[in-house]
């Protein structure tokens, strides 16, 4: 064997590739279920405009399902014979979408470049499985969307049917959507006002605000028809004031079937919804980004080199030289694997690090930590059954950096509350260092002395002990 037995592994191109592939699939596994989170809402305001389709159309051909009634054809030929239609309407949209889809992926390559998503070269892979799936879901999803429709045909009575066009649906149907959408819109505020009490956004918590949103829109949908007569009854006197007989006559036909009208109100609403809910959210994050962003952070500068290769393991020491510099502490990150669980390792010098940085230990504090020793963030610990004195074996450089890849003996000194300024690990930079990526600091943060911070910024000595790194 030509390379050492201790610090050294041979990794073969096939292995290499199989590794970071499946890191790359875990890197863009949140992408995959956010686009298919986005598919599912898609497929669901789908549903209702094809059930608000079949509808109408089934409306329009009252007079020819009468007729094919009249001459004999059974209420279930009619349920097929939409059915077999919505099918086929299915089939040939779901072709026309996937196409339509692969375009714009096409397109969506270059444009993504030009923004810097360094997205790699080459032709768009479509497995076998993608257009079947296309097709199988956008033809059940047709069906079953115009299963209630057709229904509604096979139930035509060939005489009735020749005397109107489009019949009020029944008193009794009207009552029982009543009672049921304020059971579900009922039991969705109950659940909302719980969520409204509870003081953190763990998981189980969002799966809890999540199922009251389902609830309460589920309510709404449902009461729409009843909700929808006197919201247009008062939106009837505005439009017939201002357009005479053409807005008169929209209030009446609107008011004429209210399933239909409250169908069409539906997939709007659910689109406005999904609009407005991530736009809160886009703006809660980013709001709690910048709230958390700083936090433990007492540094009054962060120096980081202009491109990627980083700052020299020296520049720290170089820049605690700096007057007005009370400290300057290194910080570089590496990956750490252990007890089947993966974190990022920040490396540093603990007493430079305290100074420019405040953490709130649950035990131990920083001064403990050491050579070999080190703290980890409370949700790490949870995550990996971690405590105090734990003694764990970690491979330090794993994952993109795996040639470097090294198994160390680390005992856990300290837990603390987790930041957005710390990884989920804290150690010494000489543990850290030498398992890094680029084997250079990350960045270095810098604590002022006590009024110098303003007169700091103002000298080019921080800048020039930087560049003589």
């Amino acid at each position: 064997m030509l390379l050492p037995k201790k610090g050294a592994r041979a990794t073969s191109g096939a292995d290499l590739a199989a590794e970071q592939s499946a890191q790359i699939a875990e890197n863009t596994g949140y992408l995959t279920k956010a686009l298919l989170v986005f598919a599912g809402i898609a497929l669901f305001v789908g549903v209702f405009i094809i059930a608000n389709t079949f509808t109408m159309l089934i409306a329009q051909r009252s007079r020819e399902i009468a007729l094919l009634r009249a001459v004999g054809a059974s209420r279930r030929q009619i349920v097929r014979s939409v059915l077999v239609e919505a099918a086929l309407l299915g089939l040939v949209s779901s072709a026309g979408g996937f196409a339509l889809g692969l375009g714009i992926a096409t397109a969506m390559g270059p444009l993504l470049n030009m923004t810097g998503a360094a997205l790699p070269d080459g032709p768009l892979v479509i497995t076998p499985a993608a257009p079947l799936a296309s097709l199988a879901v956008s033809v059940v999803v047709t069906v079953l969307a115009a299963w209630l429709p057709s229904r509604k045909a096979a139930k035509i009575a060939p005489v009735a049917a020749l005397g109107s066009v489009d019949q009020a649906p029944p008193a009794r149907a009207l009552r029982v959507r009543k009672v049921l959408g304020t059971l579900l819109a009922g039991a969705g505020m109950l659940v909302m006002l719980y969520v409204a009490t509870l003081k953190t956004s763990a998981l189980s918590n969002l799966m809890v605000a999540m199922l009251g949103g389902v609830l309460t829109l589920g309510g709404v949908i449902v009461l729409a028809p009843l909700l929808s007569q006197p919201l247009i009854a008062l939106a009837g006197k505005a439009t017939t004031r201002f357009f005479g007989v053409s807005g008169k006559l929209a209030q009446q036909n609107a008011l004429r079937n209210p399933r239909r009208t409250a169908a069409t109100a539906s997939a709007l609403m659910i689109g406005l919804a999904l609009i407005t809910g991530l736009t809160v959210g886009a703006h809660s994050a980013q709001s709690a980004t910048a709230k958390e962003a700083p936090q433990g952070l007492t540094a009054d500068y962060k120096v980081n080199y202009s491109t990627n290769r980083g700052l020299d393991a020296a520049a720290a020491a170089k820049i605690a030289l700096v007057p007005g510099v009370a400290a300057a502490a290194p910080v570089t990150m590496a990956q750490l694997d252990t007890q089947g669980q993966s974190a990022v390792i920040t490396g540093t010098d603990p007493n430079a690090f305290g100074k420019a940085a405040q953490l709130d230990f649950r035990a131990g504090s920083l001064h403990d930590i050491g050579p070999g020793r080190i703290a980890v963030s409370d949700e790490f610990a949870k995550r990996a059954g971690l405590q105090v004195g734990a003694t764990l074996d970690a491979e330090m450089g794993g994952g993109m950096n795996s040639g470097n890849a090294a198994k160390r003996k680390l005992t856990v000194v300290g837990i603390y509350a987790k930041t957005g300024t710390i990884e989920e690990a804290l150690g010494t930079q000489t543990d850290v260092l030498p398992y890094s990526v680029t084997k250079q600091l990350d960045n270095l943060l810098v604590k002022a002395e006590p009024g110098k911070a303003a007169a700091l910024s103002g000298r080019s000595a921080p800048r020039s002990a930087t560049a003589r790194c």
